[in-house]
């Protein structure tokens, strides 16, 4: 499962660093503050919730594999477009935040 890999503690604390509540958080993502709650204790099973998640503070999340003869990291924009569709298919009027670049 994911939540092997990502420290939920720290994500928690980045949404409160970025002033957003639980409840924002969902809003921005399209699902209930429970889920949230999940989320921040680490209760994740795929790729795609944390990157809803960090882009609903403010983030994006880069994903890179890493070969002996190289790396791999996916085009600009895959998960993005791969949310979209998510969101298209689900229905969904909540769109991902974007920020812009200062």
């Amino acid at each position: 499962m994911v939540d092997d890999f990502i420290d939920a503690w720290q994500l928690a604390q980045r949404r409160k660093s970025a002033a957003l509540t639980q409840n924002e958080v969902a809003a921005l993502m399209g699902v209930t503050k429970a889920r949230v709650s999940q989320i921040e204790r680490g209760e994740v099973s795929s790729v795609d919730v944390v990157a809803r998640y960090v882009e609903a503070i403010g983030g994006h999340l880069e994903l890179t594999a890493t070969f002996p003869g190289g790396t791999y990291r996916p085009r600009a924009g895959v998960m993005r477009k791969a949310r979209q569709r998510h969101f298209k298919f689900m229905g969904s009027h909540v769109k991902p935040r974007t920020t812009d670049a200062r």
